[in-house]
């Protein structure tokens, strides 16, 4: 579980596979593979019918992510998406 820019993120990882959801300021989905510490994705929002392309690099300690989206078939002309590990109170 990751704090965005975009809200909450949910990813699930099955060996290079990665898939999740956010919700926050949109609501959607993220579909992809690994590629090394690159998270090569495709975004969907079922709401407003948009989808698109993104990348997110995760940092070496493992607690950041820090990468780009855009729209249809473009990785960048969407903008800036970073996260970090939630931290939650026990």
């Amino acid at each position: 579980t990751w704090d965005s820019n975009w809200g909450q993120v949910v990813l699930i990882q099955k060996g290079s596979h990665v898939s999740g959801q956010y919700k926050g300021f949109r609501n959607g989905s993220v579909s992809g593979d690994l590629d090394g510490n690159v998270f090569i994705f495709k975004w969907t929002q079922r709401e407003s019918r948009q989808w698109g392309r993104g990348f997110l690099k995760m940092s070496p300690d493992g607690n950041a992510l820090e990468g780009r989206w855009g729209y249809k078939k473009n990785y960048t002309n969407g903008g800036r998406w970073w996260a970090s590990r939630a931290q939650y109170m026990e």
